[in-house]
């Protein structure tokens, strides 16, 4: 790091790029750490945390799922949810996403926020999910809504030094953060929740702490959705299971698909059809 006057300089060798395009993460003035931030999560943890050609993963029995949303009010950003799980092997714990969806307002209409909860609360019924957790700040309509599709609207929560604390946009990003950094976390292919991630930035404050948002005009509905649910998951051990990385398989012919989807494979695994192929399981208890 070099410094001149007020103005610090952060070198490719401290914060790994490249950087995104109109990105303000190269220099920081400690006087205007409201507007200037450093990137948060270095490109190589997102890549590394992001699976080729996986673009969502099916509700699977016996497994606990959280879901949250970043509720849009009308304005230009989306209305994203994000779903997650987590599973355990020994003392290492991963999250891993299994949805990732976002309603954006047509330029021609209003938005249909409605319907976008609507939809949501489908999604949420085919993995068995009764609630969904959000930022405390979301308006009184949104509980509302999804109260009348029969879920239940949560302000998410973490455990933080012992105590649960309720997150706001920044906290779930800096609670997700270790997951990124310790590779125990995997999230979807999906383009603008890891273009969303790559752009964030982190402003230190005054008093030491750090505040994460989004650079000033873009926007972060889908890397929020996702960090509330992984933060959410990763503070709750009851929710952890023991269910192993999957194995996407592809099939050379029909039949060979239906024989491993209906008789499985000789190691005991079973496949399991979506709408991107087949992905196979299996379960190290034999069951």
């Amino acid at each position: 790091m070099t410094t001149s006057g007020d103005i610090w300089v952060t070198v490719d060798t401290l914060v790994p790029g490249p950087y995104p395009t109109g990105s303000r993460d190269i220099t920081m003035n400690p006087f205007l750490t409201s507007t200037i931030g450093a990137a948060f999560l270095p490109s190589a943890w997102v890549e590394a945390a992001a699976v080729p050609r996986r673009h969502e993963l099916p509700w699977l029995e016996g497994v606990t799922y959280v879901a949250a949303v970043d509720p849009n009010g009308g304005g230009p950003d989306a209305f994203t949810l994000a779903i997650v799980h987590a599973e355990r092997d020994g003392a290492t714990t991963k999250v891993v996403q299994d949805r990732m969806k976002g309603w954006s307002k047509p330029r021609d209409s209003a938005a249909n926020l409605e319907g976008a909860v609507a939809e949501i609360a489908s999604i949420c019924k085919t993995y068995r999910i009764k609630e969904v957790v959000g930022d405390r700040y979301a308006k009184g309509w949104v509980r509302e809504a999804f109260a009348r599709h029969e879920i239940t609207y949560r302000d998410a929560t973490a455990k933080v030094n012992g105590e649960s604390v309720v997150l706001d946009r920044s906290s779930a990003y800096l609670e997700a953060e270790p997951l990124f950094a310790q590779a125990h976390i995997e999230i979807l292919d999906h383009p603008t929740l890891i273009r969303e991630l790559r752009m964030l930035e982190r402003r230190p404050q005054v008093g030491g702490k750090d505040r994460v948002n989004h650079p000033r005009g873009q926007h972060d509905d889908h890397a929020n959705a996702l960090a509330l649910a992984a933060a959410t998951i990763n503070s709750k051990p009851k929710h952890w299971g023991f269910l192993p990385p999957r194995v996407v398989v592809m099939p050379t012919s029909a039949e060979k698909a239906h024989a491993f989807m209906t008789k499985g494979d000789e190691d005991g695994s079973i496949a399991i059809p979506t709408k991107f192929g087949l992905e196979r399981y299996h379960d190290p208890r034999g069951m």
